[in-house]
């Protein structure tokens, strides 16, 4: 069945090479024939002749509402001003009607003979091709629009009427690679090569691949305002394999240690070469040693490869946590890497009884460097559709958080209207569509990362809970309890919860007991602490569960704005005049729309911090995780540095305001294991200490890394108990804190 899959790729790869070089060809003569100026017309709606298409600006249009498909209603057409007597504008002087069996023709000023000349045999045998970019707005235009609606030159775009807008807006355009120039890249791709989405995996949507620029879908009426079916110039492609390994992103100086160690590691083509659960094997440090509650128990694990030899180098994603009879009672250990393949775990005998130690590898160093790797070559491995849309002109272009986006040299630069953090989409191909035309954000498809035989086999999984198959059993004497006599936890100091040395808790069935304090919550005392004031939740659809499993015990009125479990929700508890709000996170977000103001309606955080009032009792978590791991760290790392002044100004102006940041989770299941994967929740939580570190006797961090690790979370989303003892743990350490 393998070698069937290699040769049919084979073949289509051959094909698509092809493909692309005959396309090559095809841009290539008609670029000639269109001079440097007219090219950069395109481009400038301004009209200002000369202008560096990085500098072009366009204004915002007006209110821009969703129906219930989520598309937009048809906008008012815009009425030229009636032009005088055998006027003509540019686009009628350069582009005439032709009928559909006869192949579009260009005629420009430096046509003439050189376009006769340099004609291909290929665009005289395939007459229904699409020229270029170029030609298909043009065509596509003059098809849907009237001549007369066409507005390009400069005195009818100064004429025009000005949208009504409450705040204009400057969107940037930005010229990448020629199209061209990326398929040169995709021709030396090997043989032998593999995608994830190939096997089912990490894909959403049945959807044909319409590759090339001049597809006959990707634009018009002919391309499908659908994400089933919607075409885009190029699909979200493979690259060849090994090549962009030095395509660095960030610089070796700012680059995050744990992908400098792996930065020139080679890619393993053989699964013997990775650690083996089998072969691997734990031992435990003091095997004589009478254990009794209290003590430190120490266990080295020592990894093996798949054809038995000794690791003699770490890097492994390693996890280990302690059980005990019946599985009643958890805790995680915390694992130190000697670099030499071998890893020690620290556990604390919490429990008397007999007790099993566990260990697992969800990811071995060659499966996190292919990841590193993945990132550097194509930065995002997830891409967004943005919607733009004009008097029901409507088109579809791949967007992403960078500017380089597969078969777009031209791109529209959305950083403004997404609070200042990086926000890009594809310029639209039809003629009468600009940047301006921007109207909503939605999910389209992961990126189709090229893997060879023994990536694929290693990654083409949907649980990545690897376990040890050597485990150690212990029994445990009754000794000296380390919990006896501990403080409330509202007295524990802030700076307590940013050591991750030790766990913040252990799971005794299913609470959750914290290690350094005492929680004595109970529901009268949340009610207490809840009195008149606000618990604002921000993020992801994570951070959403503790809105859902808090709705079912609050009480309240709730007051949403549209669909319920993606935009912004609060409700208001009177008889004790508090109110729970959940805010989800700006872009990269499955999807947003342009609001009123000419922003995206999802909020960044910094901006939900500065309109925190300075005479109010609000609890405030941030959780940022889940939909950056599709994207390089460096733009996670870019928005937890963004919250610093926020942050600072935040604490200062209010005097009330409490403040936590929710750390990563572990999670085994993933519906794209090269692209969805929780080891990178060790990276983001190294990013959060390294970063905040100023913050740690103002601001707590909610560790829960480890209290999931004990726990063998497997989904996404945690269950609905996990979720109830993270923020029972939350309110006992800031109820009855005082303030700062």
């Amino acid at each position: 069945m393998i070698i069937e899959k290699v040769k049919y790729y084979k073949h289509k790869i051959d094909s698509d090479i092809n493909y692309y070089s005959a396309y090559k060809r095809r841009q290539e003569i008609v670029l000639e024939i269109i001079d440097d100026g007219k090219r950069r017309s395109r481009l400038n709606t301004d009209g200002k002749t000369g202008e560096s298409p990085s500098t072009v600006s366009y204004k915002k249009p007006g209110k821009n509402r969703m129906n219930s498909k989520g598309f937009d209603k048809a906008l008012p057409i815009v009425q030229n001003e009636k032009q005088p007597k055998g006027h003509q504008t540019k686009q009628e002087n350069k582009v005439k009607e032709v009928p559909k069996s006869s192949s579009p023709k260009l005629k420009t000023k430096e046509s003439g003979k050189n376009s006769k000349q340099t004609k291909s045999k290929d665009l005289k045998k395939r007459p229904n091709d699409r020229p270029t970019k170029q030609t298909n707005k043009i065509e596509g235009v003059s098809k849907t629009i009237s001549p007369k609606s066409i507005t390009k030159t400069p005195d009818i775009r100064e004429n025009q009427p000005k949208p009504k807008t409450l705040r204009p807006r400057t969107f940037n355009i930005i010229k990448n690679r020629k199209t061209s120039e990326l398929f040169e890249e995709i021709v030396s791709q090997e043989s032998e090569t593999f995608s994830l989405k190939k096997f089912s995996h990490c894909i959403r949507v049945n959807r044909k691949n319409c590759a090339g620029p001049q597809n006959d879908q990707i634009s018009g009426k002919k391309q499908k305002t659908y994400r089933k079916v919607g075409c885009y110039p190029v699909e979200v492609t493979l690259k060849p394999l090994g090549r962009f390994v030095n395509e660095l992103i960030l610089p070796k100086h700012d680059m995050h240690p744990f992908e400098l160690e792996t930065l020139y590691d080679p890619d393993f083509v053989d699964l013997n070469q990775t650690a083996s659960v089998t072969n691997s094997v734990a031992v435990l440090l003091e095997p004589q040693k009478q254990f009794r509650v209290g003590d430190v128990i120490k266990v080295r694990i020592d990894l093996f490869d798949g054809s038995g030899k000794r690791r003699r180098i770490g890097g492994d994603d390693v996890r280990v946590w302690m059980k005990s009879k019946g599985e009643y009672s958890r805790v995680n250990g915390y694992v130190t890497d000697l670099k030499n393949g071998s890893y020690v775990a620290n556990f604390n005998a919490l429990w008397e009884g007999e007790s099993t130690i566990y260990g697992a590898l969800p990811n071995t160093r060659e499966a996190i460097a292919s990841m590193f790797k993945w990132y550097r070559q194509y930065k995002t491995l997830f891409y967004y559709r943005g919607y733009f849309n004009k008097d029901n002109v409507k088109e579809l272009t791949m967007c992403s958080v960078f500017a380089q986006i597969p078969g777009y040299d031209v791109v529209c630069n959305f950083t403004a209207i997404n609070y200042n953090h990086p926000f890009y989409c594809g310029c639209p191909l039809q003629h009468s569509l600009t940047c301006s035309h921007f109207v909503s954000l939605y999910d389209l498809d992961y990126t189709e990362i090229a893997l060879n035989r023994a990536q694929a086999k290693y990654f083409n999984r949907d649980v990545t809970f690897r376990p040890f198959t050597s485990r150690i059993k212990l029994k445990i004497l009754k000794g000296n309890n380390p919990r006896a006599n501990l403080r409330n936890c509202s007295g524990l100091p802030v700076r307590e919860t940013w050591d991750i040395k030790t766990p913040p808790g252990y799971y005794s069935g299913r609470e959750l007991k914290p290690l350094k304090c005492e929680n004595r919550l109970n529901d009268d005392s949340i009610n207490q602490c809840l009195r008149n004031t606000t618990l604002f939740l921000y993020g992801d659809s994570t951070i959403r569960s503790w809105y859902s499993v808090l709705l079912k015990r609050y009480k309240c009125t709730i007051k949403v704005e549209g669909y319920k479990w993606y935009f912004y929700s609060e409700c208001h508890k009177k008889e004790i005049n508090s109110t729970l709000i959940w805010a989800p996170q700006s872009f990269p977000f499955l999807l947003g729309g342009v609001g009123d103001s000419g922003n995206l309606k999802l909020k960044s955080v910094e901006i939900y911090l500065n309109e925190i009032p300075s005479n109010s009792k609000t609890i405030f978590v941030i959780h940022l995780y889940a939909h950056f791991i599709r994207q390089h760290y460096s733009v996670f790392r870019n928005h937890i540095r963004s919250l610093k002044i926020p942050l600072r100004d935040a604490l200062k102006r209010n005097k009330e305001l409490k403040i936590a940041i929710k750390g990563p989770h572990i999670f085994y299941g993933t519906v794209c294991p090269t692209s969805i994967n929780d080891y990178f929740g060790k990276l983001y939580t190294d990013i959060i200490l390294t970063e905040l570190a100023e913050f740690k006797d103002s601001v707590w961090f909610l560790n829960y890394w480890d209290t999931t690790t004990a726990k063998e979370n497997i989904p996404l989303h945690p269950g609905y108990f996990i979720v109830q003892e993270d923020i029972r743990y939350l309110l006992g350490l800031v109820c009855g804190k005082p303030t700062h």
